[in-house]
């Protein structure tokens, strides 16, 4: 499966309700991203974490757990190795990871 790249042109293509859904196999453009901040477009970010169209409903829990569980290791990271506690700094670092 290929990448969609979300630029300033098409961007609005992707947006409902001021509300941009961004899943795994979206690129935004700089550009983009300064164009959400400008209009205010509330970003939420899907949580696949390597679940495919085809898994079964098992895969799906498995899958669910395991972003569940690397989250909660990314946020032991930051706490223990980097002592960062800050609720909005360690939300902000999850969020891009999930952008990878």
């Amino acid at each position: 499966m290929g990448k969609r790249l979300i630029t300033v042109k098409n961007l609005f293509e992707y947006i409902q309700d001021k509300e941009l859904v961004v899943q795994a196999d979206m690129i935004i453009t700089p550009g983009a991203k300064d164009m959400i901040r400008e209009q205010g477009i509330e970003v939420r970010y899907e949580k696949t974490c390597g679940v495919s169209n085809s898994a079964s409903g098992n895969e799906i829990r498995k899958n669910t757990r395991d972003c569940e569980d690397l989250e909660k290791k990314v946020i032991e990271i930051l706490v223990k190795n980097y002592k960062i506690t800050d609720s909005d700094t360690i939300r902000k670092i999850l969020s891009k990871i999930k952008e990878l």
